[in-house]
């Protein structure tokens, strides 16, 4: 009879669950692509976001990291920052229907998942998020 034997393994699975510590703040490496396509960089609105030990990703508008192109203030002022650059630059250009964010090997997930929300909020269907990250 293998009852005994499926009971211990759902015993360890769950002890496993249980005792197992996520760790949010830990650098996850993300693997080089091997393929992809290309996208032109004057149909794309460029967002840049570099590495940093902060909770708050330090984010650029398009591809100069000068103190201009910086956006300031807490998480949802950085979020409505960029939000507001994206929907002006699709709006003053036709030609644009993607999204570049470009990001350092090192930027945490949750860094990048707040620069992404902050983009796909006013973007329509046939417009689209790509994200790149940057070799050192």
């Amino acid at each position: 009879d293998i009852t005994p034997m499926i009971d211990i393994t759902f015993l360890l699975l769950a002890f496993f669950v249980v005792v197992s510590k996520m760790d949010p703040t830990t650098i996850v490496n993300m693997p080089r692509a091997k393929y992809g396509d290309s996208v032109p960089e004057k149909t794309a609105v460029i967002v840049v976001v570099d590495a940093t030990e902060e909770d708050i990703p330090v984010v650029y508008k398009g591809k100069s990291r000068s103190d201009e192109a910086k956006c300031s203030g807490g998480i949802v002022e950085i979020e409505d920052e960029i939000s507001n650059y994206v929907k002006d630059e699709m709006a003053a250009d036709p030609l644009k229907t993607s999204v570049i964010i470009k990001a350092e090997r090192k930027v945490k997930y949750r860094h990048l998942d707040i620069v992404k929300r902050a983009v796909s909020r006013d973007l329509t269907e046939d417009q689209v998020i790509h994200i790149g990250i940057e070799e050192e």
